[in-house]
């Protein structure tokens, strides 16, 4: 359980298996084939990323 023993006492064994088992199909799969994120795509995680942090909401919280 590499990454997961942290975990292991709050997930299900069934859980941790699921865990395994993604890790591994998304590890096998070409990166040829894993979608290319666009310029629009990078721009809306960022600003998603800095609109949804909780110090945006403070700043905005205290400003208005």
């Amino acid at each position: 359980m590499n990454g997961f023993t942290n975990l292991a006492h709050r997930l299900h064994e069934s859980e941790v298996e699921m865990l395994h088992a993604l890790r591994h199909a998304r590890r096998s799969q070409p990166a040829t084939g894993a979608p290319q994120m666009g310029l629009g795509d990078r721009i809306a995680d960022a600003v998603a990323a800095s609109v949804g942090s909780w110090k945006f909401i403070i700043i905005q919280s205290l400003c208005l």
